[in-house]
């Protein structure tokens, strides 16, 4: 079979027939007295095998290392590669898991500027790295389960804790105070709401904040806030 045949027959461009040639991948059994390329039956099922490689995402320098290998050898750099591919479906499903909740926080008039919207992914894109597969899809599902509106509500009645929070703090309340005790306690509440009940995934947010601390800056909670209401808690509990 000749060149432009084989390229028709695979849908392939002759070009990359070309390329495949010039890199030693798939070589021609024998050339006619015009050096136009032929290609065997052999030929044309390693191509449908470099084909199929591709297919499923192995590279080119991959593939050559791949045909020709004994058994053992090929279920090992599959196996690799099956690795490869779970670690970028993990990454691009944690993107799409920010991306999702940013789209959703976006509407709220809490988050509705573009400096908002960067620091809102920022946030996320670090609670995402905390978090596994399925405790973001729990959240998710939490999120779902509250819907637009409640969330919005959850995040208003935050705002309005860290404002009053900010106050005590500046005119030095002692934490042991029941208004602080009384506020620590609303906070609480709400991220156990918001958080659906779920301590792990509370745990795991508190260590994202406490190696994190600036993450949520924006939003005013900062780590002497944190510490202000935990050591008002930790004092009645």
């Amino acid at each position: 079979m000749k060149i432009g045949e084989l390229a028709q027959a695979t849908r392939l461009s002759v070009r990359t027939l070309h390329h495949y040639d010039e890199i030693g991948l798939l070589k021609p059994s024998s050339r006619t007295e015009s050096e136009h390329r032929l290609y065997t039956k052999s030929d044309i099922e390693r191509l449908h095998k470099i084909v199929s490689l591709r297919n499923i995402g192995f590279s080119l320098e991959e593939i050559a290392q791949v045909i020709g290998l004994s058994q053992e050898k090929m279920r090992e750099l599959v196996d690799r590669k099956m690795e490869a591919l779970e670690s970028q479906r993990e990454d691009t499903e944690r993107k799409i898991w920010c991306l999702n909740a940013a789209k959703d926080l976006s509407s709220f008039e809490l988050y509705s500027g573009k400096e908002n919207l960067v620091d809102v992914i920022r946030e996320l894109t670090i609670q995402s790295q905390y978090l596994s597969r399925g405790e973001r899809n729990d959240l998710e599902q939490v999120g779902k389960n509250l819907g637009l509106e409640k969330i919005e509500e959850l995040h208003i009645q935050f705002s309005k804790l860290i404002e009053q929070a900010k106050i005590y703090m500046q005119q030095n309340v002692d934490p042991k105070d029941p208004r602080v005790v009384s506020l620590a306690n609303q906070w609480k509440a709400l991220g156990t709401e918001a958080l659906g009940n779920n301590v792990e995934i509370a745990d795991k947010m508190k260590a994202a904040l406490k190696e994190n601390p600036d993450f949520a800056s924006y939003r005013g909670i900062t780590p002497s806030m944190i510490n202000y209401l935990r050591s008002s808690l930790d004092r009645t509990n």
